[in-house]
């Protein structure tokens, strides 16, 4: 009976040990991506006010609202970005 416990304990731990191992290795492999997926968290908050007005306020299709949101993004936040990478290679000495 004590050694059903015993075994029973040693593969709990050892399962515990195992699923905590793979998280670290998951979390270590994913980290260069962390940036691209807060900056797209980001976006969705800043954007889920002016989808559910354009959808629910004036009866917009969600494909189209979605569109006309894709294109204010590109316009508010790509192009700037790729002007200011544009400005500062010009302004680098090499």
């Amino acid at each position: 009976m004590y050694m059903e416990n015993v075994k029973e304990h040693y593969w709990r731990y050892s399962l515990i040990t195992i699923i905590l191992g793979l998280g670290v290795i998951l979390f270590f492999k994913i980290t260069p991506f962390l940036g691209g997926i807060l900056g797209a968290f980001t976006i969705y908050i800043l954007l889920r006010g002016q989808m559910f007005h354009l959808t629910e306020k004036l009866n917009m299709r969600p494909a189209f609202a979605a569109l006309l949101l894709l294109g204010e993004t590109i316009l508010c936040f790509l192009i700037p970005i790729i002007g200011d990478l544009v400005g500062n290679q010009q302004n680098s000495k090499y």
